[in-house]
């Protein structure tokens, strides 16, 4: 929990490869939705993702017998620097302490978009802190 942020600057690291509508991008993120998992919204303030993962499969049924269409994903590894954010602004106060049992209690949860994807396990999420360098 000491890594858990103090402050409204949140750090999200993908432990799995996550699929996202916007490709590197949250779906939730980018249209200012609350992240699956934790219910708060975040404003995203830089990224580090290096690059894309395809997945793939194979349908085993008779009517979708063969190779599944390749999906793209954001990478394991794939660093996002957001602040978590309230409707007047960032979070402050008994807002931040809420925050923390929040991910606290999403530690390893997925935040992929589709809850098809977050029910297989992609998008598992590690929750830090950052600070700014000036």
């Amino acid at each position: 929990e000491r890594a858990l942020p103090d402050s409204a600057r949140v750090l999200l690291v993908l432990a799995t490869p996550a699929a996202f509508d916007e490709g590197w991008m949250p779906g939730w993120l980018k249209n200012d939705l609350p992240c699956p998992n934790v219910g708060v919204r975040f404003r995203l303030v830089s990224a580090a993702v290096p690059g894309f993962e395809a997945v793939s499969g194979w349908g085993q049924t008779e009517r979708n017998f063969g190779p599944k269409p390749a999906v793209w994903l954001a990478p394991a590894g794939s660093a996002y620097f957001l602040e978590a954010v309230g409707p007047s602004g960032p979070l402050a106060g008994e807002e931040l302490a809420d925050l923390r049992r929040r991910l606290a209690e999403a530690w390893l949860k997925p935040v992929s978009d589709s809850s098809k994807f977050r029910r297989k396990g992609f998008g598992a999420a590690l929750w830090g802190s950052w600070t700014p360098v000036a």
